[in-house]
């Protein structure tokens, strides 16, 4: 069963090998990837927006209490 199993691995590895020697595939995947990466670095970016507006719960909740009162 562990032979099996190895021999699955390898068979796959040398799969990933071929496609990455495709110029093509390389080619589609590259704009995929760069993609992928605009828009994590989007998401890390309003990530630490949302973190910096809401970090100071002390400061949101005066504010809060500031504007019921008016």
């Amino acid at each position: 069963m562990c032979l099996f199993k190895v021999q699955m691995l390898m068979k796959c590895i040398f799969l990933e090998r071929s496609k990455l020697a495709d110029s093509f595939y390389r080619l589609e995947h590259q704009e995929e990837d760069l993609i992928n990466k605009k828009v994590e670095s989007l998401l890390v970016r309003l990530q630490r927006v949302s973190d910096a507006r809401h970090l100071d719960d002390y400061s949101i909740n005066k504010s809060l209490c500031a504007k019921l009162r008016v």
